[in-house]
């Protein structure tokens, strides 16, 4: 689903929603994240990085203040080892680079963190093997 909407594809169901298993209608139907695949910028995303199987995605998207974009950014981990893969990245690397910074929520745990991270902050995240962690990042004013 997080690749679904950086990319801003189509999504084409065919089950029933009534009768699927709740955990799955429940990433099926986040708004958070059916938001960012049809944001009105109606930009699409791209891959920005590959680093030991583990690929970094970003999408401009709306809020824009002040001329700085606000981001999704879904890291998906292709690992098979077993064992939850820690990223750190700084958020210039990313391309967010909105001196006031950025507010981030977690778009599958629905998770807002309280403090504004700037560009030159780091952001760390623990990928379950196969997984997906996806953000996005409210450019602050």
């Amino acid at each position: 689903m997080a690749l679904w909407a950086i990319l801003a594809a189509p999504l084409l169901m065919s089950a029933d929603l009534n009768v699927i298993e709740p955990k799955i209608r429940d990433i099926l139907l986040n708004k958070e994240v059916i938001a960012v695949n049809q944001d009105p910028l109606g930009k699409q995303g791209w891959r920005t990085k590959v680093d030991q199987n583990i690929e970094t995605w970003v999408k401009p998207i709306t809020p824009v203040k002040d001329g700085e974009y606000s981001y999704a950014i879904a890291f998906v981990s292709h690992r098979v080892d077993g064992a939850p893969f820690e990223v750190t990245a700084p958020l210039a690397q990313l391309g967010l680079k909105n001196q006031a910074g950025y507010l981030v929520t977690d778009l599958f745990n629905k998770n807002t963190k309280a403090s504004v991270y700037k560009a030159d902050s780091l952001i760390n995240v623990r990928i379950p093997p196969h997984g997906v962690k996806f953000y996005k990042f409210s450019a602050a004013v």
